[in-house]
């Protein structure tokens, strides 16, 4: 199975958010009446975010690091000081403080995860830098037992994807891209005017494109002319009530039936009226009242529905 080798090792920039007491939001504007030294220094367990949610509408927010194993809490802090105010990696905006802690909650799942995986395997090192693709994969397919939705599964694995974006300035980042690891996406089905339907296996899909092929090139000459036959009978026009049919129409029409060995169209167990009166442009009550259609009916039977004159000309598998 492929995947993304092992990157060199980027030197942690040692020192980088400064001291334990390094204001965490420095690089964010704050609210009118905030203070910049009152707010949340690196070294404490929870960093009060509120102060830079300039609409005071919002909820407030708060990152609580006590939720996230020891071993992790370290490079958790370098992380989330760099997305707050440190040095940006390359092609990575500056984002929210609603996306800080909405990231958060998903790295903060994943680090519990490492180190649930590392106490399992007391040989195993407690650190990121001990993770393999092999680890990665097996988070892919516990986010996928674990979470219902796609889209929440794309933003834990994109925010545990940060730890190696962050690489230059943490100083425990993942050793390799995940987004190299094959199978670590799943398909995006909900971009506008995309089909949302997953891909549909090839023993389906290639029975289903034969049959079309066949439904286009050898049966269309059949549904095309039921189907202009079909249209002519819906367009006609029926004579008003009373008007009297031209002599032998009906009688030629009936012997024609009679003729093929056909039954009269039906419809509720009697021959259907409307149907007939369409094809001889006259009122449905005028055949109604005719003897003529009894005696026909008697000779011949009526079916069990209404059918179109058009018969069909392919065979399959030697039948129409």
């Amino acid at each position: 199975m492929p995947m993304t080798a092992p990157a060199a090792r980027i030197p942690f920039v040692s020192g980088m958010p400064g001291a334990a007491g390094t204001l965490v939001l420095h690089g964010r504007e704050l609210r009118d009446g905030a203070r910049l030294e009152e707010t949340s220094r690196f070294g404490e367990d929870r960093w009060v975010l509120t102060p830079a949610i300039l609409q005071r509408h919002q909820p407030g927010a708060v990152l609580d690091f006590t939720r996230i194993p020891a071993a992790h809490r370290a490079v958790a802090r370098e992380l989330f000081y760099g997305m707050l105010s440190g040095p940006l990696p390359p092609g990575l905006p500056r984002v929210t403080i609603s996306t800080v802690r909405r990231t958060f909650t998903a790295v903060s799942y994943f680090l519990t995860w490492a180190g649930t995986r590392s106490a399992a395997s007391p040989s195993r090192p407690a650190t990121l830098g001990g993770l393999t693709p092999a680890d990665l994969e097996d988070f892919h397919r516990h986010l996928t037992a674990a979470l219902r939705t796609r889209g929440m599964r794309a933003h834990y694995r994109a925010s545990a994807r940060l730890l190696w974006h962050y690489r230059a300035t943490l100083s425990d980042p993942l050793p390799f891209d995940p987004g190299g690891i094959h199978g670590w996406g799943e398909p995006n089905h909900s971009a506008r005017g995309e089909n949302r339907t997953a891909r549909i296996d090839e023993t389906v899909i290639g029975p289903l494109i034969t049959w079309a092929l066949r439904f286009t090139d050898d049966f269309a000459p059949d549904i095309l002319a039921a189907a202009a036959e079909g249209f002519q009978l819906h367009a006609a026009r029926l004579a008003a009530p009373g008007r009297r049919l031209r002599a032998g129409v009906l009688e030629e029409l009936l012997a024609s039936y009679e003729r093929e060995h056909r039954s009269l169209p039906g419809y509720g167990g009697k021959p259907n009226a409307t149907f007939l009166a369409r094809k001889l442009g006259c009122y449905p009550s005028t055949l109604r009242r005719s003897p003529l259609l009894t005696t026909a009916a008697a000779r011949t039977g009526v079916d069990t529905g209404t059918y179109l004159d058009t018969r069909p000309g392919y065979l399959l598998d030697g039948r129409p």
